[in-house]
C-alpha cells in the first residue's frame, strides 16, 4: 500500500508536477502519482510553491515572459511588494544628466543586457541632501498615503521632490503632490528613452525560498529514478528540511553558473540529478533568458544513495524546461515543453 513520503498517510494523493504550476504549463510534464497526500500539499508544499514564484528573481522572469500560469492571470509587479511583506526589489539607475538615482523594472534583454523602464516615482531631497526614491503604485491615490511612504523613507520635511508619471495616468500624482508640497516639488514626464546603464539591485529572499528549491530538485529526482520511491531513510533529512526548514546550507548550496548560452536558445530552467554510488544530489538553475548571463545555480544535496550496499550503477538525468517562442504554443495551449539534454551537462553528486 503507498504511503506518503512526508507522512504515514495513506491518502488522498496529490498528483505533484515538479515545476509550480505559476511558471507555466509545459507539454510532456509528468506528475509524481502516490507519493505526496492532499494534506502535505495543501498545508506546506503549495505555500512554498507560492512564495517561490512571487520571489524577486522568479517573479521578474514571470513579469518579463507574461507568463500567467494556473490562475490565467499575471504576477503581481515584484517592483511593488515582495512575498508575504518582504520587500520589493529596487533597481536603481541614473537618468541622463541627473544627479540622483531612480528606480527602474525591467522590461527585456536586448543584447545580452537588461533593459529598464522608469517606475512612476517621487524622488525626495532629504535635510542632509540625500536623493531616497520612493515607488508610487497605483493604489496610492490619496495624499495620506503618499504622506505616509514618503514619511516612512524621510526624516522630517523633504527639501526637494521630484515626481516622475507617465502620460496615461491623467497626472493624479501631481495633483496629490500640489495639495501638500505645493512650490516645493518639480513635476517630470517618465522618459521614453533607456538609462545609460543598466539598473542594478538587491533581491532579497527568505529561508522558504531554498526549502522550495529543495523540493523541486528533490521530486525531480524523484520523477526521473524508478527505483527510488522518496520515502528512503537516506531522504529522511531533505523531507525533514522541506516540511520543517533548518540550515539550508547543509542541503543547498550555491554552485559555479553554467556557461553563457546553455539554455539552448530559450527562456527556460535546467534541471539535472545524479546518483554515484555514494550519495544523491540535484543541480536547478532557474530563469535562465538565451541573450543574457546565466543565473545562479544551485546544488542540492538529497542524501546518501540507496544503492550503496548493492552497488546499483551510477547514473545521470538533465532536462531543459523550455518557454514557447511567441506563436509557438497557440496551438496547444502550453507554455512550453520539456526537452532531454546531453546528462553531461550534470556533474555527478558530491560525495
Amino acid at each position: 500500500m503507498a504511503l506518503c513520503i512526508y507522512c504515514p498517510s495513506e491518502g488522498p494523493f496529490h498528483k505533484e508536477h515538479v515545476l509550480p504550476a505559476n511558471l507555466g504549463g509545459f507539454k510532456n510534464a509528468e506528475p509524481l502519482l502516490n507519493c505526496i497526500c492532499q494534506n502535505c500539499n495543501n498545508r506546506t508544499l503549495s505555500s512554498l510553491d507560492s512564495y517561490f514564484v512571487e520571489s524577486g528573481p522568479q517573479a521578474m522572469f514571470r513579469c518579463l515572459l507574461g507568463i500567467k500560469g494556473r490562475a490565467k492571470k499575471g504576477p503581481h509587479s515584484p517592483y511593488e511588494y515582495g512575498p508575504r511583506g518582504e520587500p520589493a526589489i529596487k533597481l536603481r539607475a541614473r537618468p541622463k544628466g541627473a544627479d540622483f538615482e531612480c528606480l527602474y523594472c525591467i522590461d527585456e534583454i536586448r543584447d545580452g543586457k537588461f533593459v529598464g523602464r522608469m517606475l512612476r516615482q517621487v524622488v525626495v531631497k532629504d535635510k542632509e541632501g540625500q536623493w531616497h526614491p520612493i515607488y508610487v503604485s497605483e493604489r496610492v491615490r490619496h495624499i495620506g498615503s503618499l504622506r505616509g511612504l514618503i514619511e516612512s523613507e524621510v526624516d522630517g520635511p523633504p527639501t526637494d521632490i521630484q515626481a516622475f508619471d507617465d502620460e496615461d495616468s491623467e497626472g493624479w500624482l501631481f495633483e496629490l503632490l500640489k495639495k501638500e508640497y505645493a512650490g516645493n516639488f518639480t513635476s517630470r514626464q517618465m522618459p521614453a528613452h533607456e538609462t545609460e546603464n543598466p539598473p542594478i539591485g538587491d533581491m532579497v529572499v527568505g529561508p522558504e525560498y531554498f526549502r522550495a528549491i529543495a523540493k523541486i530538485a528533490f521530486h525531480y529526482y524523484l520523477l526521473q529514478d524508478n527505483s527510488v520511491g522518496g520515502d528512503e531513510r537516506e531522504f529522511s533529512g531533505i523531507r525533514d528540511f522541506i516540511l520543517k526548514g533548518g540550515d539550508a546550507d547543509r542541503f543547498v548550496t550555491s554552485d559555479l553558473p553554467l556557461q553563457k548560452g546553455a539554455c539552448f536558445g530559450d527562456p527556460c530552467h535546467l534541471f539535472g540529478a545524479g546518483r554515484n554510488g555514494q550519495s544523491v544530489g540535484a543541480w536547478v538553475m532557474f530563469s535562465a533568458m538565451p541573450d543574457g548571463d546565466n543565473p545562479q545555480r544551485y546544488y542540492v544535496n538529497i542524501g546518501k544513495d540507496p544503492g550503496h550496499i548493492i552497488r546499483l550503477r551510477s547514473n545521470a538525468w538533465a532536462h531543459r524546461y523550455r518557454y514557447y517562442s511567441a506563436g509557438e504554443g497557440e496551438k496547444n495551449n502550453y507554455d512550453g515543453e520539456i526537452v532531454p539534454v546531453p546528462a553531461k551537462l550534470v556533474r555527478m553528486p558530491r560525495s
